[in-house]
């Protein structure tokens, strides 16, 4: 693409100023085709070729489609740009594993966890050369960073989740317990923690720690972890509705998790061509 800047500035020069090259490939900026393209070749799989199986596209779009609405219409600082590539990778990744998830059904707990997080890992490998355009930078490692804590507290809060309702299940009392393990348990303790934590140099080098710092540090930390985890649940209810009441991701869901109360057992007799095992 041939770019010429025109101004007519009278006596002063001429009207066309020198000619600038920009070099446009279709192909590199279609590259986010990529995402939408790899959840349609999970949709052809056999275990997802039903209709309720295309509902985990609904919360996806809709919420990508939101995140980067409200990006653009409020005056977020550029240097914070890639939170909102982060928050993109993020939803697509939660629908990558959702349409995958029956390849967790009936594993052991810690394979179940370790394949997850395997799941998310490769949902990130494929969507940051989309999102960036093919091109590597500081931002796409920052994105990388930011997507790799938002799955990390999603995964961690759905597996604290289960651990209490291991005694009796029920769909509101999993919601509710993911919303503690979320917000207060990982939003807030943990990050306190952490900040606690970043405080060790201070004690190592013989510095000073005065309670005025302990509670400016505990503060902003703390203040994000509670927003964010905050904003990460209600990214995540209408997943988390697909998968405690949407009939094929429910026999997924109660299959994986296998807690009292669950009827998983008979939902896995009555759709056994879904659960059963089937190559990637």
């Amino acid at each position: 693409m041939r770019i010429v800047g025109i101004q007519d500035i009278g006596p002063l020069g001429p009207r066309e100023g020198d000619s600038t090259i920009y070099y446009w490939p279709f192909y590199i900026r279609g590259a986010w085709l990529i995402l939408p393209l790899v959840l349609l070749a999970l949709l052809c799989r056999r275990p997802n070729r039903t209709l309720d199986a295309w509902c985990v596209l609904l919360p996806a779009s809709l919420l990508a489609l939101l995140s980067n609405w409200h990006f653009k219409i409020i005056d977020f600082d550029h240097s914070l740009g890639f939170l909102n590539d982060s928050v993109l990778l993020f939803f697509f990744a939660v629908a990558f594993l959702w349409l995958l998830s029956y390849r967790l059904v009936y594993l052991s707990r810690l394979k179940t966890v370790a394949y997850a997080a395997w799941f998310l890992v490769l949902a990130g490998a494929i969507a940051l050369p989309a999102i960036s355009y093919m091109d590597v930078n500081l931002g796409l490692v920052s994105s990388a960073l930011a997507f790799g804590a938002l799955a990390a507290a999603m995964l961690l809060a759905m597996i604290l989740a289960g651990r209490a309702c291991r005694n009796r299940f029920t769909s509101l009392r999993y919601i509710i317990w993911f919303f503690i393990a979320l917000v207060p348990g990982i939003g807030g303790v943990l990050m306190s923690l952490i900040s606690l934590a970043m405080l060790a140099p201070r004690l190592v080098t013989g510095r000073g720690i005065s309670l005025r710092i302990v509670y400016y540090r505990l503060e902003e930390y703390v203040g994000v972890g509670l927003g964010g985890g905050s904003i990460l649940f209600a990214f995540m209810l209408p997943f988390l509705a697909l998968a405690l009441w949407l009939p094929i991701y429910r026999a997924r869901f109660h299959a994986i998790f296998r807690l009292p109360g669950m009827d998983y057992e008979q939902e896995h007799g009555g759709d056994a061509s879904e659960n059963s095992p089937v190559e990637l």
